[in-house]
């Protein structure tokens, strides 16, 4: 099995994103470590899907958006998460696993989540719930924002911080539908205002927001914090699909 490092994925993804397209830089990494995935697409959109389910019932969605906005490198919009996950999909493979994970690479979330719409579109009636990755590397504090079997759990085990209103991302896209869905963000403490209700919400003027879209800290890795991205892969191997190595 070849070891995958986050970090080595995320400048891999830098590197060929000023010669290749999303879509092609995603599927040569995956093709490099022999991760087997499908395309699902239509004239809009190219999601890739890894299938790890092996029964009928209801498959639990794992996924992150590919695009990226305008010509941002997107380093925290939302290359951490695809490389978080890749390392992920790679350990499910060789260890012990459930039989009901999806993991999904969504294309088009930053032109109005189109790709996960028509995943949803497609998928819904076979979907238990989700968990999504967005804009997961700058800051120390992970926090989540929805609602799904496994998020009492996050908090309680994680300290990931509950957000008492949610961050529109992927997310919205099973929202329409009623289908459970929680999506885990990271941000700097200073960022965060606490409800005194076991809830939080982000800061109007946050700082993280800067980290994306090309704003002043887009495009730049040295603010990324990769502790807090191991935290994050540490906690999806304990909550979601067990691994054994």
């Amino acid at each position: 099995m070849s070891e995958i490092y986050i970090k080595d994925v995320v400048n891999e993804f830098i590197e060929k994103r000023k010669l290749e397209t999303r879509f092609e830089t995603l599927v040569k990494v995956l093709k490099s470590y022999n991760i087997p995935f499908r395309v699902e697409s239509n004239e809009e959109v190219k999601n890739v899907i890894i299938n790890l389910t092996k029964d009928g019932n209801k498959k639990t969605v794992i996924g992150a958006h590919y695009d990226v906005f305008g010509s941002s490198l997107g380093i925290n919009d939302n290359t951490c998460a695809i490389a978080m996950l890749i390392k992920y999909a790679n350990d499910c493979l060789h260890g012990v696993k459930e039989n009901n994970i999806e993991i999904v690479f969504f294309d088009k979330e930053e032109s109005g989540g189109r790709g996960s719409a028509d995943y949803v579109r497609r998928h819904k009636l076979d979907i238990k719930e989700a968990l999504l990755f967005d804009i997961l590397g700058y800051g120390e504090e992970l926090v989540a924002s929805g609602a799904m079997s496994k998020i009492t759990q996050m908090f309680l085990k994680h300290d990931v911080k509950i957000l008492r209103y949610a961050l529109p991302s992927d997310n919205i896209a099973f929202i329409r539908e009623n289908i459970p869905v929680t999506l885990i963000t990271a941000a700097p403490v200073t960022d965060l205002i606490d409800n005194g209700d076991y809830t939080h919400q982000v800061k109007p003027q946050a700082d993280f927001y800067k980290t994306f879209h090309n704003q002043s800290l887009d495009n730049n890795i040295d603010i990324i914090n990769f502790e807090t991205i191991d935290r994050a892969y540490k906690m999806l191997k304990e909550v979601y699909v067990p691994i054994s190595i």
